[in-house]
């Protein structure tokens, strides 16, 4: 339903994930903090979804209509 992406270089948690599905279940994970971090080359892989975003320095656009986007800045 709904996740939210922390670039490296966040303020707060820099690397975190957060996933929320229609149950309300939230899932975590972290590409570049931790004990066992995601590698960012395989994000994509891992959280399909990621495939429909690009990123840039102060946003990020949807190229899938069924997303909106909202900067947390």
């Amino acid at each position: 339903m709904a996740f939210s992406f922390a670039y490296e270089g966040a303020m707060g948690e820099m690397g975190a994930i957060y996933i929320i599905d229609r149950d309300g279940k939230i899932y975590h994970a972290n590409y570049c903090q931790g004990n066992d971090p995601i590698d960012p080359s395989h994000i994509k892989d891992i959280i399909p979804v990621f495939k429909d975003i690009s990123w840039r320095m102060f946003d990020c656009l949807s190229s899938n209509p069924n997303w909106k986007t909202v900067d947390l800045f």
